[in-house]
């Protein structure tokens, strides 16, 4: 399965072992646990990992959030496994089910393989248009100054931001999702959305 499997913990306990080893059973091979902070004595945990599954540890010395966690995976993830690009997120106490995370991981995998059969032009039946969502179009049509659809938006980011990165990220989403490269026209008295 080519895809990466990240678990953020912080002072865990056997069941991580036993989350790595299911998920190992189910057909995953490349596991990132980030450390968030954990007590010396919840060290030999992701030792063990490290040592038994060829986890890669990365590691926080001080307690930086779930949120700071995953950032810290995916940033190790574009530098370190460029050939890896499906990332899913466990947690390490055994509430994700193996067989799941599995199923997540195949739909993934599917709809990729799906969206590189799109064609321009094409009009995409399988993203159908809710009935709000034509009526919004359909509004926006016969009010284009209107906000309504397309929605101004402000960002302020207060640190650095590397932007030849975030334009690649950004193009990597649109990219990989049919919907993102999709515009909507009236044809036959119906709202489609149609394929750049």
């Amino acid at each position: 399965m080519n895809a990466t499997v990240v678990i953020p913990s912080l002072n865990p306990d056997e069941k991580i072992l036993s989350t790595i080893q299911s998920l190992k059973d189910v057909g995953f091979d490349d596991f990132i646990l980030v450390d968030d902070g954990s007590g010396e004595e919840y060290k030999s945990f992701f030792n063990k990992a490290a040592e038994q599954f060829g986890a890669t540890v990365l590691v926080h010395e001080v307690n930086k959030g779930k949120g700071r966690a995953m950032k810290t995976a995916f940033d190790y993830i574009l530098k370190n496994r460029p050939d890896r690009p499906n990332v899913v997120t466990v947690d390490g106490d055994g509430q994700h089910l193996a067989a799941d995370v599995k199923k997540c991981i195949e739909k993934l995998e599917e709809y990729i393989r799906n969206a590189e059969h799109v064609k321009t032009g094409e009009i995409l039946s399988d993203y159908p248009l809710l009935e709000t969502q034509k009526v919004i179009y359909n509004d926006c049509m016969q009010h284009p100054k209107s906000a309504l659809y397309h929605i101004p938006t402000v960002i302020r980011l207060n640190e650095n931001i590397d932007t030849l990165r975030l334009k690649s990220a950004v193009e990597n989403a649109i990219n990989a999702h049919p919907y993102l490269k999709s515009y909507l026209i009236t044809a036959e008295n119906s709202t489609v959305r149609i394929k750049r």
